[in-house]
């Protein structure tokens, strides 16, 4: 049987349980992320096996580093603001 099929299959099998799924989500993401996350979440717990918890990981080390980035570029445009504010000699 086809790989496309054996998705397909496994994807009728499972799509009710999906409507109701509320996985259990990291407490280190913002309602935000949670909210965007929980599908993806929903299907690697129904894939089972280790999919639960390498999701889980790799999902709050995207939004981690995201995060960094975007505190690192408030940081930089505060530090910016800061040199402008410095008396200028020369």
């Amino acid at each position: 049987m086809p790989l496309s099929q054996q998705i397909a299959n496994w994807c009728s099998q499972i799509r009710d349980s999906l409507a109701d799924a509320r996985p259990e989500l990291s407490s280190y993401l913002t309602d935000r992320q949670q909210d965007v996350i929980e599908p993806l979440i929903a299907i690697a717990d129904a894939a089972g096996g280790e999919w639960p918890e390498k999701s889980r990981s790799a999902l709050v080390r995207i939004f981690r580093a995201a995060q960094d980035e975007s505190s690192n570029g408030v940081r930089l445009l505060a530090d910016i603001r800061l040199l402008e504010l410095l008396p200028r000699h020369g």
